[in-house]
């Protein structure tokens, strides 16, 4: 507890609060939701509005109920027309001030001395709560209380929303905080269900415990989430933990839901890309595209690796590091069959690297063979070079490797124009060539399009083509 003073006339204001709260001292009892037998808070009611009366008061202090004895406490206050010091309470939901001058609970003053703040008025109740397992539910339109369980209705829950200022709708009896397509849901024990999205800003639960005082929170709440509930249907204690003491938010508690339920789902042989399951390993190697790997090479080395693989987004690259500690080799050789281990061992780079090259070796391998003892002359040299630089590394290979070899020759010249003009790639550089070279080149093209593309087959039909323009 601290203390601070107050100023004369704020401290004037302050005892004039509270003398008008003990005008009516009947107010400061939440109407009972059971409004039965021994009800407490009927009981509370039914003394206040007799012994205010009475004109009486301060009377009802001489029980050792903390309620009465605050009540008693406070007209105290009111009859000596000061209070200087106050005392202040740390809330998890801010500062509470109250005035002292007795025994009294100062949890329970400050719910008296705050009957105007529908957050902490219900403090006033504190000690019935801890002692009797009462709960009391307060907003700004609503101020109700239980002495056997029974839940509020709906109508608390919309006040409250409203008093917080959260954004809701309406769904089939449900409420909707939030729009995005995750969620969980906190259960009243009156069974409404309030569903909290991921986009839900902050602590719901934080903000609906704010107007309940209650001895056991977990009788008023239960949380549920159909998150991945195929795979599990927990809710991880830890989570949980630091989500109702507020120290994660709504998007915090769903993403340690969902990692979670991850966990639980890869152990059981599950895998993902982002958060999106994949029961059946074709099924997971089909969504990340495997490019010129045939799918099914990968699938049985999925099944083998036993346990489930998450890749944040489809990335092949990622799935082979995963995968080759285990199964490198055998990728290799099913990829690549005949592939010797010295030319494993040789490889270099990452395992997408690794099969990356490989796959132009052999590419390289083929284009010599299909280019071998076919020349004629240097310059047919530098065509079957250029090409096989073109079909086995790309076009921006094949122009830095003609541009640096083709020199002011025409004929050379024209063959890198025909072939920029075949890929598509020409654009802004056409005025790097004379009108003559261009001329030469379009002839050249009709001859040279199917092996640009990558058709070997028609490897002796552009050499007799291409003869008439090459010497």
């Amino acid at each position: 507890m601290k203390l601070k003073t107050r100023s004369k006339g704020t401290e004037q204001e302050f005892v004039k609060k509270l003398e008008g709260i003990l005008s009516e001292p009947e107010k400061l009892v939440p109407e009972c939701l059971e409004k039965g037998f021994m009800c407490h808070f009927e009981a509370y009611a039914e003394k206040l509005r007799k012994s205010n009366a009475k004109g009486s008061l301060e009377k009802v202090g001489r029980s050792s109920d903390q309620f009465l004895s605050g009540i008693a406490e406070t007209k105290r206050i009111v009859d000596s027309g000061n209070a200087p010091l106050l005392g202040v309470i740390s809330t998890p939901y801010g500062n509470v001030d109250y005035a002292k001058r007795g025994d009294t609970d100062p949890l329970v003053l400050a719910g008296i001395h705050n009957f105007d703040n529908p957050v902490y008025r219900g403090l006033a109740f504190s000690a019935l709560v801890r002692g009797r397992g009462a709960a009391v539910y307060s907003s700004s339109n609503y101020y109700r209380s239980t002495c056997k369980g029974t839940p509020p209705d709906s109508e608390f829950f919309l006040d409250v929303l409203k008093d917080e200022k959260v954004q809701f709708t309406e769904n089939n009896g449900d409420i909707e905080v939030g729009s995005s397509n995750r969620s969980f849901s906190i259960v009243n024990s009156s069974g409404l269900k309030i569903n909290v999205h991921g986009d839900s800003q902050g602590n719901l639960y934080f903000k609906l415990m704010k107007h309940i005082l209650c001895k056991n929170p977990d009788r008023e709440f239960t949380f549920t989430c159909d998150l991945l509930s195929d795979y599990s249907t927990e809710i991880p204690e830890p989570a949980l933990a630091k989500y109702i003491s507020n120290q994660s938010t709504d998007r915090a508690f769903l993403d340690d839901i969902e990692n979670f339920r991850i966990a639980k789902a890869l152990a059981k042989g599950v895998s993902f890309i982002g958060n999106i399951p994949y029961d059946y390993p074709a099924d997971f190697v089909s969504a990340i595209g495997t490019e010129w790997i045939n799918a099914s090479d990968l699938e049985e080395f999925v099944k083998r690796y036993n346990r489930g693989i998450r890749l944040e987004s489809p990335s092949l690259r990622k799935l082979l590091e995963i995968l080759w500690p285990d199964f490198g080799n055998e990728i290799l050789a099913t990829l690549f069959p005949g592939i010797t281990d010295g030319e494993i061992a040789g490889l270099k780079g990452n395992p997408l690297e690794k099969i990356s090259n490989y796959r132009r070796e052999i590419n390289r391998r083929k284009l010599k063979e299909s280019f071998s003892g076919k020349e004629w002359s240097e310059d047919s040299r530098f065509l079957f070079e250029s090409l096989t630089t073109l079909i086995n590394d790309g076009y921006e290979a094949f122009l830095r490797e003609t541009e640096r070899r083709a020199g002011s020759s025409m004929t050379r010249k024209a063959m890198v124009y025909a072939i920029s003009q075949i890929a598509g790639k020409t654009g802004e550089r056409a005025w790097k060539y004379s009108r003559e070279e261009t001329d030469l080149g379009e002839n050249m093209i009709p001859c040279l399009r199917d092996v640009v593309g990558g058709d070997l087959s028609k490897v002796n039909e552009m050499i007799g083509c291409i003869k008439v323009y090459v010497a």
